[in-house]
């Protein structure tokens, strides 16, 4: 774990010092921006959630956005609590609203991957895709915060799942060859600590694939002036806070990787469905065209990165 901490040096430390002043603080500007330290960020969008006042803040230096106040260690934890996952412990569900995106997933890393590599799956949930790699052939693993969910996948489909976090497997000598986060870790307390607890858990020149969606899709771009035609903040469902602590951009992605000692491998796009049409009728419509087929690829509004360890 001191090696981890070591490798982020000055930009973990000020993410972490902008991290702690900013909590709690629900009426003033953020001070600096959590990605490059600048103290060039400002609100542009507000949403109640939790009994409280989020807002989304953006960089004019570097453009990331982010929540802010930056929510407490207590108050992520809150956003997970309860039934979160338990439509999640159905494998028919699981199959018909996740195995297509996970299928995708594997042929990304299958041409870089070696045969019987070991991978771990971070916020696996119910454990489908440790499943799923685990039959193409991988010593696949998976950790879950969720104690229900963990127990779930180990009894159901029967790959290892750790309870916990990174910091759990950090104090052992564990290494992989492939550790993927796939929408997770931009739920994350500090993004830039779990690019770089991935760095330390990572055999050398070993791969990361990460997915998330773009703050910046054309259809994150509609719908946030679709919210603000309507008067409706609900309407940007593409903007995730307070869930989402950083919403990324395929640029702000790329620097935070590079940052954390990572180096671009591949990379596509996909289309998640963006809006249900009963919502505000034919007004939805654009939201959802990157999804046409040939077009999803380029403009799509979610990311795949996947990324290979720099030594």
């Amino acid at each position: 774990m001191l090696k981890a901490k070591q490798r982020g040096g000055r930009g973990f430390a000020v993410s972490l010092a902008i991290m702690v002043e900013n909590q709690g603080d629900r009426n003033s500007q953020p001070a600096a921006c959590p990605l490059c330290g600048l103290p060039r960020a400002h609100r542009i969008f507000t949403r109640t959630a939790y009994g409280h006042v989020w807002h989304l803040a953006r960089c004019s230096s570097c453009g990331l956005h982010f929540t802010d106040p930056v929510p407490t260690e207590a108050e992520v934890r809150s956003f997970y609590q309860g039934d979160y996952h338990s439509e999640l412990q159905n494998p028919a569900f699981m199959d018909q609203a996740f195995a297509p995106k996970y299928r995708r997933y594997l042929s990304i890393v299958r041409p870089h991957l070696k045969p019987n590599a070991a991978t771990l799956d971070v916020g696996c949930a119910t454990g489908l895709f440790p499943k799923m790699l685990k039959n193409a052939g991988y010593r696949a693993e998976g950790i879950e915060l969720n104690s229900s969910s963990a127990a779930w996948g180990r009894e159901n489909y029967r790959v290892p799942i750790h309870q916990g976090t990174l910091d759990d497997l950090l104090l052992s000598s564990r290494k992989f060859d492939l550790i993927s986060m796939t929408d997770v870790l931009e739920h994350t307390l500090s993004p830039p600590a779990e690019v770089r607890k991935v760095h330390g858990l990572l055999s050398e020149r070993g791969l990361f694939l990460v997915t998330f969606p773009d703050i910046l899709s054309p259809s994150s771009r509609y719908l946030r002036v679709l919210s603000r035609a309507i008067g409706r903040e609900w309407a940007w469902t593409t903007c995730h806070i307070p869930q989402h602590t950083w919403e990324f951009s395929y640029r702000t992605a790329l620097r935070l990787f590079t940052q954390g000692g990572f180096e671009l491998v591949a990379f596509r796009r996909s289309q998640a469905f963006s809006f249900e049409p009963s919502k505000v009728g034919i007004l939805s419509l654009p939201a959802n065209l990157p999804a046409l087929p040939g077009v999803n690829r380029y403009v799509g509004n979610q990311m795949e990165f996947l990324l290979r360890q720099v030594v």
